[in-house]
Formats: structure tokens, C-alpha cells, sequence
């Protein structure tokens, strides 16, 4: 009994031996499926983001003399203008009939200094052959220089009446896109102090009849987060993405950040930042859409990783790099990152190869297989 008891002791030891082997020894052998990518040399800009639109950097308002009343407009809002084309006209049913009063006064005018110039023809005539006094020839004369003034002052209240009625068609004092319309036709524009709205019953309208934003010169306005604003520069430098044209980037810089912040409903408060844009071929148009990246710092030909194959663990970064087909855990040090790339600044080589894939499964030392290039 006690041969077969020690016999069974010898065989559960022996058994329970290899279960033990077998479970440490299965999970190193186990090989696991991995991609890689190359430690490579490159560049990387630390960016901060913020979505925005395409505005003018320059706004002019169109303006006409208050008091008059719109008789006829020229344009809507998108319209594209240039400058002097007519954009409206003003009623100038008063200023013409003046005119046509003032021109029958110069006519009558003319007419008299006409007679006044053949009386004193006459009276010379008569002074020469001693028939009449001096005096009567001075008078004639000063007939003439009276209605000779009357006839320059009449000219004078025309030219004036005209340049008036030439101001009641209105023009664009430069060229570029409509981007508001500030009245209709039969309102009376105001002169600021009362009503701003546009009706077609007389309601009194604003100074200012149009808006138009001039096209040669494009700003992009971003908001920023009040978390990011203190790292935004007068004169940095800016990639912008327009949802227009989502294969491209155009370039701009810093011109200014507003004092004034907007608080959204979510409680989050952003500051507008307008990006000069430098001038480009393609067809960028008011309102379009997109994002910024402000370059807070940008590095050249430096080793960098894609930033999805750092682990980190105890506040220390770390990458597995195949060596002898095997996972090798690597302590890296970095420098600047983004979202996309990280720099490496020590810890790694140029052409290391390090676990993209499958680096979540790995362990130090884990036989590997290499899926998308040599083992």
C-alpha cells in the first residue's frame, strides 16, 4: 500500500510538473501578427486647430443722401459689381423740375442781356453824334453788367442742380461682391437717426444703401479657444484646409485677434483671430468653409514615428522594435508632437523597425511574424 501510495505521489508530481511547464512555456511560444513601420527621417509642425470662414478683409459701404427716396436699384446681394457701375437712382423728380425752371430763367436772362447789349450799342451811337448825355450810356451799360451777372449766376445754380441729380445715381466706389442690401425701392434714406428698416411705403432707411466686400484681399476668420488663444502671434504662420477644396492648403498669417470673445451655449468661449490669406489660383469665394492650423513650431530632418505606435506606461513612452523576430520593448525619449507624428529624440535609430499592429498583444520578447515586410 505504501508502494502504490508513493507511486501515485511520484506520477501527480510528475504530471503537475508539466501542466506548469506547459502554461508558462505556451504563451512565449505563441507567435503573434504583426505590421511595421520605419523609424524615418522627416519634419513636423505642432499645430493648434480652429474651423472658421472665408470673409473680405475689406468692407465699403455704399452710401447716398439722406432724405432722398429710392427710385430704381441696380443689384441684389451676392451680386458681383465693379467700380462705377450703377448700383441705383435716387428720385430727382424735384431736382428736375428745377432744373427745367432755372433753364427758362437762363433763357429769359439771355434774352434780356441780349436787348441790354443792342440798347447800349445804340446809346454809344447816339452819345458819338452828341445827340445824348454820358450819363445815359453808363446807364445802358450797367444794364448790361446786371443781366450779364444774372446770366453767370443762373449757370452757376444749374451746374449745381445737375451735380446734384448726378448724385442721385448712385455707384460702386469699388469693385468686388454685394454682401448686404440695406434697402428697397421706395424707401427714403435716412440720416441715422431714426428707422432702419427698408419698406416700400416710405418707412426711413439707412445711410448706407449697400455693403460690398472687396475681393482682391481675403481674410480667414478662425475661432479659437480661449485655452489656445495666448500661443496665437501677430504674423504666424497658418495652413488652412477649405472644405471646398479638400486636397489643398493655403497659406496665410496672423493679421490680428479680436479683444471680444463670444461664449457659446455649451459654455465654451472662443476669440475670433483674422488670418491674412496670400493669393492663390483657385476660385476661393466668401463663406467657404474649413479649418486652421496655427504652426506653433515646426522641426526639419529629424527621426519621427506615426504617433499610433507609442505605448506608454508609468509615465514613460516606450515602442516594441523586431529584433532577431522577436518584440523588444524600447524606452524612447520624444520632442515635439502632434496628432499624427512624434519626434524621436532618443532611444531609436534611423530604419528601426517598430510594431504598428498587433503592438497591443505583444510582450518583451514574444516571437513575431512580420506581415508587410521581412521578419
Amino acid at each position: 500500500m505504501t508502494r502504490w501510495t508513493g507511486l501515485a505521489l511520484v506520477l501527480g508530481f510528475l504530471i503537475l510538473g508539466s501542466s506548469a511547464a506547459l502554461y508558462w512555456k505556451l504563451p512565449w511560444d505563441t507567435v503573434e501578427m504583426v505590421t511595421v513601420v520605419e523609424a524615418t527621417v522627416g519634419s513636423i509642425e505642432q499645430t493648434i486647430t480652429a474651423t472658421g470662414s472665408v470673409e473680405a478683409r475689406r468692407k465699403v459701404l455704399v452710401t447716398a443722401e439722406p432724405g432722398a427716396r429710392i427710385a430704381v436699384l441696380y443689384f441684389d446681394e451676392q451680386d458681383l459689381v465693379t467700380h462705377g457701375q450703377v448700383l441705383a437712382k435716387l428720385d430727382d423728380i424735384e431736382l428736375s423740375t428745377q432744373l427745367q425752371q432755372m433753364e427758362g430763367a437762363l433763357t429769359l436772362a439771355k434774352s434780356s442781356l441780349g436787348d441790354a447789349d443792342a440798347t447800349l450799342k445804340r446809346t454809344k451811337s447816339l452819345y458819338e453824334q452828341g445827340y445824348i448825355a454820358h450819363q445815359e450810356v453808363e446807364a445802358a451799360q450797367l444794364q448790361v453788367n446786371i443781366y450779364r451777372t444774372q446770366v453767370e449766376d443762373k449757370k452757376a445754380a444749374i451746374k449745381l442742380v445737375k451735380a446734384k441729380i448726378e448724385q442721385t445715381i448712385i455707384r460702386a466706389p469699388v469693385s468686388g461682391a454685394i454682401t448686404r442690401k440695406l434697402v428697397e425701392v421706395g424707401g427714403v434714406v435716412s440720416d441715422g437717426t431714426r428707422g432702419v428698416t427698408a419698406s416700400p411705403g416710405g418707412q426711413l432707411q439707412p445711410k448706407s444703401i449697400a455693403e460690398i466686400a472687396q475681393l482682391d484681399a481675403l481674410e480667414f476668420h478662425a475661432d479659437v479657444d480661449q485655452t489656445d488663444i495666448g500661443s496665437i502671434k501677430r504674423g504666424q504662420r497658418v495652413a488652412i484646409a477649405l472644405d471646398a477644396f479638400p486636397d489643398r492648403r493655403f497659406q496665410g498669417s496672423v493679421d490680428e485677434t479680436t479683444m471680444s470673445n463670444t461664449e457659446e451655449s455649451s459654455g465654451r468661449v472662443r476669440y475670433k483671430v483674422r488670418i491674412a490669406l496670400e493669393k492663390s489660383e483657385s476660385s476661393i469665394r466668401l463663406g467657404m468653409t474649413g479649418t486652421a492650423d496655427f504652426i506653433l513650431a515646426r522641426k526639419e530632418n529629424i527621426l519621427t514615428l506615426p504617433s499610433s505606435v507609442i505605448g506608454q506606461r508609468q509615465g514613460e513612452e516606450f515602442v516594441f522594435v523586431i529584433e532577431d523576430g522577436k518584440a523588444s520593448q524600447r524606452p524612447i525619449r520624444l520632442g515635439l508632437r502632434n496628432d499624427e507624428v512624434v519626434e524621436v529624440v532618443s532611444g531609436l535609430q534611423v530604419g528601426a523597425r517598430v510594431i504598428h499592429q498587433g503592438r497591443s498583444k505583444v510582450k518583451d520578447g514574444q516571437a513575431v511574424e512580420v506581415l508587410n515586410g521581412r521578419g
